[in-house]
C-alpha cells in the first residue's frame, strides 16, 4: 500500500513539474532513464519504474492538450505535426503493435509492454515539439547524458572496488568466475548500459575536438577513458560490436564526403590486411593467439549459442506468422512451441521461468509485428539515416558536420547490434530522437523534406548503395550454415583442397591418382586461396561465387543505368537478384555466376568502348582478357560474348550501312591477343603434360558430345528453357515478355543499346536449347539481360501511369512505386524462400564424418553407407568403403586385424545391434537426424575389456579358494588360463 502511494505522489511530482518547467522535466527524464535496475528502483510492480512514471505523465498531459485543443477548435495547429515522415511512421508502427495483440498468446504482457510503447510516442512528440527548431537544447540534453554515463563509469569503478574488498554486490555487478565481473551499474542489462557508453563515445570524440579551454578538454579526456574502460568491463560482445562499427561508420562517412565513394574500396582493403593474418593464424589449432581468444570467449560462449538459438526461434515464429507477427510482448509464449525451443530449454531451465525476450531488434520485430512491422520500422530507421545522411552533406559549419556524422555513425553501429540484441529501453527511444532532430534542425534551415526525398531519388550513389546491401543481406547471410552438396559442389571443393595440400595448382584431381579435365581451373583457384586463408569449409568453398554474384548485380545495375537511367538500373538488379536461380547459385560453389561476371563484365565493357565510338587497343585488350578470364573458369562457355559482339558489329554495320574493316579487324585481333593472353597458358601446360588425353575429355567429352548427345540423363525437349526462365524468374518473367515487344519496337527503329541485350538473349538462349544436354544453371548468362528487359518494362509502365492518371508529386508517386516494388519482390521471394535458400541435405553425413576424424583420427577407416562418393572425399580424412550396408548380410564387412576398429556411417534403419560376422554389439559414437555413427571394437579393444574383468574375477574366485572353499577351484583354472590366452595375443600383438 505504502508503495502505491509512493508511485502516485511520483506520478502528481511529475505531472507538476512537466506543468511548470517542461526543460527542467527533460533532464529529470534523462537521470530517470538511467535508473533501470528493477531490484533497486521498481515500486510496487516489478517493471514498474520511476522513468515509466514519468512517460505516464507525459502522456497524461498530452491528452490534456489535445483536450484543450479540442475545446478551442484548434486541431489543426496538431496536424501539422503529423506532416513529419518520422512521427507518421512512429504512429504507424504502434498502430501495427497494437493490432498485432490479436495474436498474442499473453494479453496481459501484450497490454503492459503496449502501453509502454504508447508512452513512448508521446514522449516523441513532446520532445519533437520542444526541441524542433532547438538545436542548442539538443546540445545541452545531450551534455547532460553524456555527464550522466561518465558518472555512471566511475560508479561502475566504485562497485567492482566494493566487491573486491568486501564481496558485496550494489546494483548491476555479474560475477564470472575465473574472470572480471561485468559491470552494469544503475541498470538492470549490463548489454543496455554498454550501448549507453558506446552511443556517446563519438559524441565525446567530437567535443573533444572543440573543447573551449584546456580545463574542459582534459575533463573530457577524463570521460573518454572512463567511459571507454568501463565499456571493456561490460563484456558485452553487441555494444562492442557497436562501438567497432560506430568507429568505422565514422572514418567512412568523412572520407566518402571528402573522397568520394572510392575511398570506401581503400577502407576494405585495409580491414583485409588486418583480418586475413588474424584469421590464418586463429585457423591454427597450436597457436597461441587462438588459445588467447578462446580462453576470452570460453564463457561466453553459451550466452553466444542462446542467442543463436533465440535468432532461429524469431524466424519460426515469422514464418508462421508473416503479415503481422505473433502480437507486441508476445515473444516467448510463441517461441516455446516453435522446433528450437526444446534444445534452448534444454540447455537453459531456468529461461523456462523468466519469459526470455528476443535479444534482436530485428528479430523481435520479426516474429512479433510481422512483415508490417518491419516495414514501419525500416521506414523510421529510413527516415532518421536519411534525414542525418542529408545533413552530413549539408551541414554548415565543421563541428555540427563531425558531430551529426557521429550521430549516423552510431546509429549504424546500434541498428547492425541490434541484430543480436534488443534495446527496447526509454534512453533508446529519447536518443533516437534526439538525433533525429538535430539532423533535422539543421536541414530545416534551407531545405523541405521534398528536397530530401528529391536528394535520394535522383542520387546514383543511393540506388548502387541499396542494391549493395540487399546483395550482402540475401547472398551471404547464412552462406556457410549448409554443407556441401554432391557431384559439383563437393568435386570442384575437393580439387581446391587438393590443391592446397599437394601445392600442385595445375593439374586437378578429385580422386586420388585421376586427372580431372572437365573444366579450366580458375574458380578452383580461388577456393584453394580461400581455403588457404579460413580453412576447408563450406563457407570458404562459396565465398568466390557469392562475391562474383554481388559483383555481377552491381554491374548488371550499372549496365542498366547505363542503358536507360537509374531507375532501370535499381529494378534490374533486383530482379537479378531475386532470381531463384541465379541466387540459388550465387550462394553455392559452382562455376556459372562466376563465368556470368566476366561475360558481362566483358559486353558491358565493349558497349562501354562502343558508345564513345572508340577502338582503343587497351579497351579491346582489357574486353578480350576478362573473355580469357570467362574461358578459365567454364571452358568454351566463357567464350559467348564473342558470338553476342560478333553479331552486333555485324547488324549495326547494316544498320549504319558502314563497317572500317581495318578498324573492326585490329580491335578484334587486339581482343583475341587478350583472351589468349589470359587463356592459353594453362591450356598449353596441360596439352604439354597430357595431350590427347586432355583433348579428348576437356574438348571431345565435355564440349562436342554435351553439344550433341544427351549424355548423363540430361536429355530435355528445344523449348525446355522457357520453362526453367518462368520457374527463375517468377514474378520478373511477367515484365520479361511485355519486355519483349518493347525491344522489338525499339529493334524496328534500329536502336543499338536494344540490339545488344536482345543478341545477348537470343544467343545464349538458342545455344543451350540446341544443344542436347540441358541443365537448369546452364542458362544463368542470359539472366543479366533478361533482368535489364523486364526493368525497362516496369520503368515505361511507372512513367505510362504516372502521365496518364497521377500527374503531380512525381518523387513521391516514383518513391512508393520503387519501395512497392522492392516490397512485392522481397516478399514474394520470402514466400518461395525454400528454393533458393534448401536445408541443409548433406549436414548429418557431413557433421558425423567430420566428428569421426576427430574421434578415430585421419587413419581410421570409414564404411559409409551409399554416400555420394564426392561427400565422402571432401569431408572423410582417411581410407573408407561405400558399401550398400545391410546387417544381416554376410561377408560385406571384413573382419578386423587385431587393433583394427570397424566404424560405420549408416542410415539409423540400417543399423543393427548384431551384424553378419560380429559376435559382439557395436558402439554408438553419435546419431545425428537419420544418420548414426557406430563402431566395433577391435579385438585388442575386447580383450583388454575382457582381460580387466577376468582379473577381478580371479582375485575374487582366489580368496574363495583360499577361505577353503574347493569348489571354485576349477572355476579359478579356467578363468586364469583365458586371462593367460589373452594377456599373450596383448603381449604378441605389441612385439
Amino acid at each position: 500500500m505504502i508503495e502505491i502511494i509512493l508511485a502516485v505522489l511520483f506520478l502528481i511530482l511529475c505531472l507538476i513539474l512537466i506543468k511548470r518547467d517542461i526543460r527542467t522535466s527533460f533532464y529529470f527524464l534523462v537521470f530517470c532513464s538511467l535508473l533501470l535496475h528493477k531490484e533497486v528502483f521498481s515500486i510496487y510492480k516489478w517493471d514498474l519504474l520511476p522513468v515509466r512514471i514519468l512517460m505516464f505523465s507525459y502522456l497524461l498531459m498530452s491528452v490534456w492538450f489535445l483536450y484543450q485543443e479540442f475545446r478551442q477548435n484548434r486541431l489543426r495547429n496538431i496536424k501539422a505535426y503529423f506532416k513529419d515522415p518520422f512521427l507518421i511512421f512512429l504512429v504507424v508502427l504502434a498502430l501495427i503493435r497494437g493490432i498485432s495483440i490479436i495474436n498474442s498468446k499473453n494479453l496481459a504482457a501484450s497490454i503492459f509492454l503496449y502501453s509502454f510503447f504508447v508512452t513512448v510516442v508521446f514522449l516523441c512528440f513532446y520532445l519533437f515539439v520542444y526541441f524542433k527548431n532547438n538545436q542548442l537544447g539538443i546540445n545541452k540534453i545531450i551534455d547532460f547524458f553524456t555527464y550522466c554515463a561518465f558518472v555512471l563509469s566511475v560508479l561502475g569503478f566504485f562497485q567492482m572496488l566494493l566487491y573486491f574488498k568486501t564481496g558485496i554486490i550494489v546494483g548491476a555487478l555479474w560475477n564470472v568466475p575465473n574472470n572480471l565481473p561485468r559491470v552494469g551499474t544503475t541498470f538492470w542489462d549490463v548489454n543496455h548500459y554498454a550501448a549507453l557508453l558506446a552511443a556517446f563515445l563519438p559524441i565525446l570524440g567530437v567535443k573533444l575536438l572543440y573543447s573551449k579551454n584546456f580545463k574542459e578538454a582534459l575533463l573530457r579526456v577524463a570521460m573518454i577513458i572512463s567511459m571507454t574502460a568501463s565499456l571493456f568491463l561490460t563484456s558485452s560482445r553487441t555494444a562492442w560490436i557497436m562501438a567497432f562499427v560506430s568507429l568505422l561508420g565514422f572514418i567512412c562517412i568523412l572520407l566518402v564526403r571528402k573522397f568520394g565513394f572510392r575511398s570506401i574500396l581503400g577502407v576494405i582493403i585495409c580491414l583485409i590486411l588486418i583480418c586475413v593474418p588474424l584469421v590464418r593464424e586463429y585457423n591454427i589449432k597450436s597457436s597461441p593467439f587462438r588459445a588467447e581468444i578462446k580462453q576470452f570467449f570460453h564463457y561466453r560462449l553459451d550466452s553466444f549459442a542462446s542467442h543463436i538459438m533465440l535468432l532461429t526461434g524469431t524466424y519460426q515464429v515469422f514464418e508462421k506468422y508473416p503479415i503481422i507477427g505473433g502480437g507486441y510482448g508476445s515473444f516467448f509464449e510463441h517461441f516455446s512451441t516453435t522446433s528450437i525451443a526444446p534444445t534452448f530449454f534444454g540447455r537453459d531451465p531456468a529461461a523456462l521461468n523468466t519469459r526470455v525476450p528476443a535479444h534482436t531488434i530485428w528479430g523481435e520485430l520479426m516474429a512479433e509485428t510481422g512483415s508490417l512491422g518491419l516495414i514501419a520500422f525500416i521506414g523510421l530507421t529510413g527516415v532518421l539515416i536519411g534525414v542525418l545522411i542529408f545533413a552530413v552533406s549539408k551541414a554548415s559549419t565543421r563541428q555540427e558536420l563531425l558531430t551529426v556524422t557521429a550521430m549516423l555513425a552510431t546509429l549504424m553501429g546500434w541498428l547492425i547490434a541490434g541484430v543480436f540484441y534488443s534495446y527496447n529501453a526509454e534512453f533508446f527511444w529519447i536518443i533516437l530522437i534526439l538525433y533525429y532532430l538535430y539532423g533535422l534542425n539543421i536541414v530545416a534551415r534551407n531545405y523541405s523534406y521534398m528536397d530530401i526525398l528529391r536528394f535520394f531519388v535522383t542520387s546514383k550513389k543511393f540506388y548502387a548503395l541499396l542494391i549493395g546491401i540487399l546483395g550482402l543481406v540475401l547472398i551471404f547471410v547464412g552462406l556457410g550454415t549448409n554443407h556441401l552438396i554432391p557431384w559439383d559442389e563437393a568435386i570442384y571443393a575437393k580439387i581446391a583442397k587438393n590443391m592446397v595440400i599437394s601445392g600442385d595448382y595445375i593439374s586437378q584431381t578429385w580422386k586420388e591418382g585421376i586427372v580431372w579435365y572437365e573444366k579450366p581451373p580458375l574458380y578452383m583457384w580461388l577456393m584453394a586461396l580461400f581455403m588457404n586463408i579460413g580453412g576447408f569449409t563450406s563457407l570458404m568453398a562459396r565465398l568466390p561465387s557469392a562475391l562474383f554474384g554481388l559483383g555481377t548485380v552491381y554491374i548488371t545495375y550499372l549496365f542498366g543505368k547505363k542503358l536507360f537511367g537509374k531507375t532501370v538500373g535499381f529494378l534490374s538488379g533486383l530482379a537479378l537478384l531475386t532470381n531463384i536461380h541465379f541466387l540459388y547459385y550465387s550462394r553455392a560453389s559452382m562455376l556459372d555466376v562466376t563465368s556470368t561476371f566476366f561475360i558481362l563484365a566483358s559486353i558491358y565493357a565493349y558497349y562501354l568502348a562502343y558508345e564513345v565510338k572508340s577502338r582503343s587497343i587497351i579497351r579491346f585488350l582489357i574486353i578480350g582478357m576478362l573473355i580469357g578470364t570467362s574461358a578459365m573458369v567454364k571452358g568454351v562457355v566463357g567464350l559467348f560474348p564473342l558470338g553476342v559482339l560478333a553479331i552486333f558489329e555485324l547488324v549495326t554495320a547494316l544498320y549504319n550501312k558502314s563497317f572500317h574493316v581495318k578498324r573492326v579487324l585490329l580491335s578484334w585481333i587486339v581482343m583475341l591477343v587478350g583472351i589468349l593472353l589470359i587463356s592459353l597458358p594453362w591450356h598449353w601446360v596441360m596439352f604439354n603434360k597430357y595431350g590427347v588425353a586432355f583433348l579428348g575429355n576437356y574438348f571431345g567429352y565435355h564440349v562436342w558430345d554435351r553439344a550433341t548427345a544427351a549424355i548423363e540423363d540430361k536429355g530435355r525437349p528445344f523449348w525446355w528453357y522457357l520453362i526453367v526462365m518462368k520457374v527463375s524468374m517468377r514474378l520478373w518473367f511477367l515484365a520479361f515478355l511485355p519486355g519483349l515487344v518493347i525491344f522489338a519496337r525499339e529493334l524496328w527503329k534500329k536502336s543499338a543499346k536494344h540490339l545488344l541485350l536482345v543478341v545477348w538473349f537470343v544467343l545464349v538462349f538458342s545455344l543451350f536449347s540446341l544443344a542436347k544436354s540441358k541443365l537448369a544453371w546452364y542458362v544463368i548468362p542470359m539472366y543479366p539481360a533478361t533482368s535489364i528487359i523486364a526493368a525497362l518494362f516496369l520503368s515505361e509502365f511507372f512513367n505510362f501511369i504516372y502521365s496518364l492518371v497521377i500527374k503531380k508529386h512525381y518523387f513521391v508517386a516514383k518513391s512508393l512505386f520503387m519501395f512497392g516494388v522492392l516490397c512485392v519482390s522481397l516478399f514474394y521471394l520470402f514466400s518461395i524462400r525454400e528454393l533458393a535458400y534448401t536445408s541443409d541435405l548433406t549436414g548429418s553425413q557431413s557433421r558425423l564424418m567430420q566428428l569421426k576424424n576427430q574421434k578415430f583420427g585421419v587413419d581410421q577407416k570409414l564404411f559409409a553407407d551409399r554416400i555420394e562418393l564426392p561427400l565422402v572425399l571432401f569431408y572423410n580424412e582417411g581410407p573408407y568403403e561405400i558399401l550398400d550396408f545391410n546387417p544381416d548380410r554376410d561377408g560385406q564387412l571384413p573382419f578386423p586385424t587385431y587393433k583394427e576398429r570397424t566404424v560405420l556411417l549408416t542410415k539409423k534403419g540400417r543399423f543393427g545391434q548384431k551384424v553378419s560376422g560380429f559376435t559382439y554389439e557395436p558402439v554408438v559414437v553419435q546419431e545425428d537426424g537419420d544418420w548414426v555413427l557406430w563402431y566395433f571394437e577391435s579385438p585388442y579393444e575386447q580383450d583388454k575389456d575382457r582381460a580387466s574383468y577376468l582379473r577381478k574375477e580371479q582375485a575374487r574366485l582366489q580368496e574363495l579358494v583360499l577361505s577353503g572353499d574347493k569348489s571354485y577351484f576349477q572355476q579359478y583354472q579356467d578363468v586364469a588360463k583365458e586371462l593367460f590366452e589373452i594377456d599373450l595375443r596383448i603381449t604378441e600383438s605389441r612385439n
